[in-house]
């Protein structure tokens, strides 16, 4: 899938509307290569900060992780519906991000209060 970048003057009013769909969620989670990673249903993810490492500058968000041995597909960033992550809200060094073509949702303030954020570059996939 072609993936398509958008300047944030332009992507903030998606994200601000964007529908939060968010599937069931354990409050399990684990942290991998910086990344907070939360479990979903099966073998799904979502991504978002976490406190012991904030990302700056350009982060590329991977498509698959692995936990325990086990591998995971990457479909979401943020999941605040149980409070856990807002994704990368209030990062102030967060210049761009680039997520892979396995990104299904956005939560709804997954990049709120970033305002270094120029650029978020986003796959077909995004629902």
């Amino acid at each position: 899938m072609k993936s398509m970048c958008m300047k944030l003057a332009v992507m903030a009013m998606f994200i601000v509307s964007c529908p939060f769909t968010g599937m069931a969620q354990s409050s399990e989670g684990f942290v991998y290569d910086s990344l907070y990673y939360g479990y979903l249903e099966g073998n799904e993810v979502w991504v978002g900060a976490w406190t012991g490492w904030m990302p700056t500058g350009n982060l590329v968000i991977p498509d698959t992780v692995e936990d325990d041995g086990k591998k995971y597909v990457v479909t979401q960033v943020g999941h605040s519906a149980d409070g856990s992550s807002s994704g990368f809200g209030m990062l102030e060094g967060l210049v761009s991000v680039t997520m892979p073509n396995t990104i299904r949702r956005l939560d709804n303030y997954c990049f709120v209060r970033c305002p270094n954020l120029t650029e978020v570059c986003l796959s077909d996939s995004i629902e």
